[in-house]
C-alpha cells in the first residue's frame, strides 16, 4: 500500500511540475521555434540550405543532407521534419566547396578542398575518407552508382592527365582506375543502373580560337574492366550535365543547343535514336542536371532561363506523351524521384524543397515564405506590416502581430536589395537590379529598378528604370512627404557614383549629381586606389552622408551643402536614428601590419547637427553584421557573426548587443541560440530590424523571418526628478552649448528636472521670427554700389549661413537682380555649419522631446510656430514624433 501510494504522489508531483513548464513556442504551423524566438515569418518545413536531397526507399520520407553538416528527414504526406542528425561539427561547414548524396540517401560526401569524407546517414558516424584530393572544383566530380555500391571519383592524375576512380563504397577500397583521354577533364560522369559501365563527356578547344569555340567527347567505360567500350567525338553545342541512364540502362540523354531538342541516345552505339523537340511554351538555354523516374516515363532536368535573374527552372518531360511536357515552378538545381514515380522534389541551394505530384505537376505543401535568406526587410511607419523582399523578386507583406501573410506582389526579374513604406504606409517601394554580370547567357541590360506598390490591393503603380553596373544603389530613401526617391547609384563614368533624385507621381528625374566615394590610395602602388561604399541617407531622404576631403560628412541632397563634418576614421556600416537626430558609425584606423586594411575600433554615437561624436562604445574585433537602432531611438543594435576562433579551437558565439544611446551604457548582450548559429548567411551581413517595444526581427538563412524578445529595450530605470537649483540649471543650459559628449550629460540631467527645465526654457527659447536685423542690413549689402560691401557681406553671409538660410531663400523668391542671385546663390553651395549657440536651441528642443508632458509639448508648439528656421523645423518634427508615441513612452507626467 505504502509503494503505491508512493508512486502515486511521484506521478502527482510529476504532472504538476510538467504543468507548469512552459509550453515552447511554435509558429503558425506547429513547428517550434528556437529559444528566445516569440514569432516566425514564413516556415521551415521543408527547408534546408546548401544541401543535397534524395528519396528513402521507402518513397514515404526525403532525407536532406547540408553544408550545416546536419542531415534532416522529412515526411512526404505533411511535410514535417521528423528528426534530425548531425554528420560533422558546424565549424566545418565553412571549409565545405563541393557535396554528394548517393540516390537511396544512404551515403553523404563532402570535399573540403583536400579530402573527400564520406557519412552514413543512418548512424552518422564517418565511413571513410578520401586524400589528397586537391584540384580546381569544377573538375571534381563525385558519384555514386544508382544502387549506391559503387562511387566515382575524378581526380589529377600523373603530369597534367586526369583519372577516374571507382570505389567499393562498402569497405573503401579501389577497384579501378579509369585514365581520361591525355589533356582532356570530364564535365559530366553517371553510372548506367546496374553500376556495370560509366558515361562521361569531356570539354576540348576546337581550334578556331573563337569565344565559345568548344568541342565535347562522349566516352563510355567498362566499369568493372576500366575499358573504354565507346567513343562520339566532337559534338557541338551540347550539354554535358544532361547526361543520363535510362532506368533499363540502354538510353542516354543529351541536350542538343544547336537543334534545340533532348536527343535519346542508343546507349551502346551512342546515336541518336530519337529526340525530343523543347516546347515552343518552354523557353530555355541550357540543361545542367537530368533524373530519369524509376518508371522510365518522366525525365527531369534543371534548366538555365533566358530570364538572367531566375537561376534555373525543371522541366519535366513526359516522354511518353511531349504534348504533356511542362516546366515547373521551381528553381534547381537538383531533382529526384520517388521509387513509385509518382513526386519528385525539387530543390536549390537557397533552401527550399519543392515536392510536385509528377502526373499533373501540382506543387505539394505550399507554405508562404522566400526560398533565401538575402532578404530586405521594412517595417511600415505604424508597426502593422512588415514587407520582405528576396532576389527573386518576391515582396511579401506580413502582418506583423500575426506574421500572416497578406499579400505578394512579384516582379521576376528583380533582385530586391531594399524595400521602403511612403511614409503614410500607403505604398511600398522595392528597389533592385535586373541582368546578372556572371551568367553565361545573354539577356536583357542590367538595369536598377523601382517598383511602387499600393499596399491596400497589391497593384503597381509606376516603374523606375535607370542603368545598372552589376552593383545595386548603395543608398535609397523616400521624402519626408513620400513624393520623392533618392539613390546613390554606381555609374560608368568618372566620378562613378549619381546622387538621383526621382518624382514618384511622374517618374521623372529632378536632381542628378555626381557623389564621391572614400578613395583610398595604397602606398605601395602610385595608381592604386580602393573604393569604400558608406553612403547613408537620413530617415527623411533630405540629408546624406558624403565624402569630404579626408572624412566622411553630411550633406543636404537637394542642394549638395555640406551640413556636418564627422570624426575621422568614420566608415560603413553608417546608420541613422530614426529621428534623424544621431547616426552610429565604425571607427577605423590603419591596421600596423596592412595600411590598407582599416581596424574596427570601435563603434561612434554621433550627433548629426553638429557631426561630434556623443558616445564611444568598444567591442573586440568581431564580425560586425548588421547595425540598426531601436524604434525608440534608445537603443542601438550590433549583431556580430563569427569571424575568429577562440583559444580552443572553436567558433565564437554570434551575438547580438545593444547599447543605451542616452548614457552610452552597454544594456544587454546576448548570444543566438546554438541550434541557430549555422542558420545564418554566407554573406557575411545578417538582415536586422528593430521592431517597437523590444522585438528584434532577423532573416535566416532559409528564407524565414525570426522575431526575438530577448529584452533587448534600453528601458530607463526609473529615477526620481532632481531639484535644480538656479545656479546649476546655468551651468548646464551653458553645457548644452559645449561638444556634444558634455552637452549630452546637460541633456539627460535637465531631461531629469523637469520641474525646472521646462520654466527655465520658457524664459529662454524664442520663437523663430523672420526678420534679423543684423542679416537684414547684410543681404542689403548685397547690392551696394561699393565692391568692398558687397564682397565683406558675401563673406558675413557665408559666416552666418546657418541663420540667414531661410531669408536668403526668400529674397530669391522675389527675383532679385542678377548680382545678388548670383551672391545668394554662391553663399547658399558654402557649408552650413551651426554655431555653439544654434546647437544649444537644437538640444534644448531634445530636451523637450525627451520630458514630452504636455508643458513641454506646449513650448514646442509655440517654437514650432515660428518663422522658417532650422529651430521651428525641429520643433515641428518633434512633436509628430511625440504624436506617434505612446502616453507612457516618456514615463513622466506634467510638473
Amino acid at each position: 500500500m505504502n509503494r503505491l501510494l508512493s508512486v502515486l504522489v511521484s506521478l502527482t508531483t510529476a504532472t504538476a511540475i510538467a504543468a507548469e513548464e512552459p509550453k515552447p513556442h511554435t509558429d503558425l504551423y506547429g513547428d517550434p521555434l528556437p529559444p528566445g524566438a516569440v514569432m516566425r515569418y514564413g516556415t521551415i518545413r521543408l527547408r534546408h540550405a546548401d544541401a543535397d536531397v534524395a528519396f528513402l526507399k521507402d518513397g514515404k520520407r526525403i532525407i536532406s543532407c547540408g553544408y550545416d553538416g546536419e542531415t534532416r528527414i522529412w515526411d512526404v504526406a505533411t511535410g514535417k521534419q521528423s528528426k534530425s542528425k548531425r554528420l560533422f561539427p558546424s565549424e566545418m561547414s565553412s571549409t565545405i566547396v563541393a557535396s554528394a548524396l548517393s540516390r537511396g540517401g544512404e551515403i553523404y560526401s563532402v570535399w573540403d578542398g583536400k579530402t573527400v569524407y564520406f557519412y552514413d546517414t543512418n548512424t552518422g558516424k564517418e565511413r571513410g575518407r578520401i586524400t589528397p584530393v586537391e584540384m580546381p572544383r569544377r573538375f571534381l566530380i563525385v558519384t555514386f552508382s544508382p544502387d549506391g555500391k559503387l562511387l566515382g571519383l575524378q581526380r589529377p592524375g600523373e603530369g597534367s592527365s586526369y583519372q577516374v576512380e571507382i570505389w567499393n563504397v562498402s569497405d573503401f577500397k579501389k577497384l579501378q582506375t579509369i585514365i581520361v583521354p591525355l589533356e582532356l577533364k570530364l564535365s559530366s560522369l553517371v553510372f548506367r543502373w546496374d553500376g556495370k559501365q560509366l558515361a562521361g563527356m569531356a570539354e576540348k578547344d576546337d581550334g578556331t580560337g573563337k569565344l565559345g569555340g568548344v568541342l565535347f567527347d562522349l566516352f563510355l567505360w567498362d566499369a568493372a574492366s576500366g575499358k573504354r567500350i565507346g567513343t562520339r567525338n566532337n559534338l557541338r553545342r551540347v550539354d554535358p550535365d544532361s547526361l543520363a541512364f535510362s532506368p533499363d540502362g540502354k538510353t542516354l540523354t543529351l541536350w542538343d543547343g544547336a537543334k534545340v531538342e533532348l536527343q535519346l541516345l542508343d546507349a551502346e552505339t551512342l546515336k541518336p535514336k530519337s529526340s525530343i523537340k523543347r516546347p515552343w511554351t518552354i523557353r530555355f538555354d541550357f540543361v545542367v542536371e537530368s533524373a530519369f523516374s524509376p518508371n522510365g516515363r518522366y525525365l527531369a532536368t534543371v534548366v538555365g532561363l533566358r530570364n538572367r535573374n531566375i537561376r534555373s527552372a525543371v522541366v519535366l518531360w513526359d516522354l511518353a506523351d511531349s504534348n504533356k511536357t511542362q516546366l515547373l515552378a521551381t528553381e534547381g538545381p537538383r531533382v529526384a524521384f520517388s521509387s513509385d514515380s509518382n513526386r519528385l522534389i525539387c530543390h536549390d541551394e537557397g533552401g527550399e524543397i519543392r515536392l510536385f505530384d509528377t502526373a499533373s505537376g501540382r506543387l505539394l505543401h505550399p507554405r508562404p515564405g522566400h526560398t533565401c535568406g538575402e532578404l530586405a526587410l521594412a517595417l511600415s511607419p505604424d508597426g502593422k506590416l512588415m514587407a520582405s523582399g528576396d532576389r527573386n523578386g518576391i515582396l511579401h507583406l506580413w502582418d506583423s502581430t500575426t506574421s500572416k501573410r497578406l499579400r505578394t506582389m512579384e516582379t521576376p526579374e528583380l533582385d530586391i536589395t531594399a524595400c521602403l513604406f511612403s511614409p503614410d504606409g500607403k505604398r511600398v517601394v522595392a528597389i533592385g537590379k535586373t541582368g546578372d554580370s556572371g551568367s553565361m547567357v545573354v539577356g536583357p541590360p542590367e538595369r536598377i529598378v523601382s517598383q511602387v506598390w499600393n499596399v491596400a490591393d497589391g497593384k503597381a503603380l509606376r516603374r523606375i528604370e535607370t542603368e545598372g553596373f552589376g552593383v545595386a544603389p548603395y543608398a535609397v530613401a523616400l521624402s519626408a512627404d513620400g513624393k520623392r526617391l533618392a539613390m546613390v547609384l554606381p555609374c560608368d563614368n568618372d566620378p562613378p557614383e549619381q546622387l538621383v533624385v526621382w518624382d514618384l507621381t511622374t517618374g521623372k528625374r529632378t536632381l542628378q549629381r555626381s557623389y564621391k566615394l572614400e578613395d583610398r590610395v595604397d602606398p605601395t602602388d602610385k595608381n592604386g586606389k580602393l573604393r569604400m561604399a558608406h553612403a547613408a541617407f537620413a530617415p527623411d531622404g533630405e540629408r546624406l552622408t558624403v565624402w569630404r576631403g579626408d572624412r566622411v560628412g553630411i550633406a543636404e541632397v537637394s542642394s549638395g551643402c555640406l551640413l556636418a563634418k564627422l570624426p575621422k576614421g568614420v566608415e560603413s556600416p553608417v546608420v541613422f536614428s530614426p529621428d534623424g537626430q544621431f547616426l552610429a558609425a565604425t571607427i577605423r584606423k590603419p591596421s600596423e601590419n596592412d595600411p590598407l586594411f582599416n581596424e574596427i575600433k570601435g563603434l561612434s554615437l554621433i550627433e548629426v547637427s553638429s557631426g561630434q561624436e556623443v558616445h564611444r562604445l568598444p567591442f573586440e574585433a568581431m564580425g560586425l553584421a548588421s547595425l540598426t537602432f531601436t524604434k525608440d531611438g534608445r537603443g542601438l543594435l550590433a549583431a556580430f557573426l563569427p569571424s575568429s576562433v577562440d583559444n580552443h579551437g572553436m567558433l565564437e558565439s554570434p551575438k547580438l548587443r545593444v547599447w543605451d544611446t542616452v548614457t552610452g551604457a552597454l544594456r544587454q548582450e546576448r548570444e543566438w541560440p546554438e541550434n541557430i548559429a549555422s542558420r545564418y548567411n554566407d554573406s557575411r551581413s545578417l538582415s536586422l530590424l528593430a521592431l517597437p517595444g523590444c522585438g528584434v526581427a532577423t532573416a535566416m538563412k532559409e528564407g524565414d523571418i525570426l522575431v526575438w524578445d530577448w529584452g533587448l529595450s534600453p528601458k530607463q530605470a526609473h529615477k526620481p526628478e532632481r531639484d535644480l537649483g538656479r545656479a546649476e540649471l546655468e551651468t548646464v543650459w551653458s553645457d548644452l552649448s559645449a561638444d556634444a559628449h558634455k552637452a549630452y550629460r546637460a541633456v539627460e540631467t535637465m531631461t531629469s528636472a523637469p520641474a525646472q527645465t521646462l520654466p527655465f526654457f520658457r524664459g529662454r527659447l524664442r520663437p523663430a521670427t523672420a526678420k534679423d536685423p543684423v542679416i537684414d542690413k547684410l543681404i542689403v549689402d548685397l547690392e551696394s554700389d561699393s565692391f568692398e560691401k558687397r564682397q565683406a557681406s558675401t563673406r558675413n553671409l557665408t559666416r552666418l549661413h546657418y541663420r540667414a538660410e531661410p531669408m536668403l531663400r526668400r529674397v530669391l523668391r522675389d527675383k532679385p537682380s542678377l548680382e545678388m542671385r548670383r551672391r545668394i546663390e554662391a553663399i547658399l553651395t558654402e557649408p552650413r555649419i551651426p554655431k555653439a549657440e544654434d546647437l544649444r536651441n537644437l538640444r534644448a528642443i531634445t530636451v523637450l522631446e525627451r520630458i514630452g508632458t504636455p508643458e513641454a509639448r506646449r513650448i514646442l508648439e509655440k517654437l514650432a510656430g515660428g518663422a522658417d528656421a532650422p529651430e521651428t523645423r525641429a520643433a515641428k518634427a518633434a512633436l509628430v514624433r511625440l504624436q506617434h508615441r505612446s502616453p507612457s513612452a516618456t514615463g513622466r507626467t506634467s510638473p
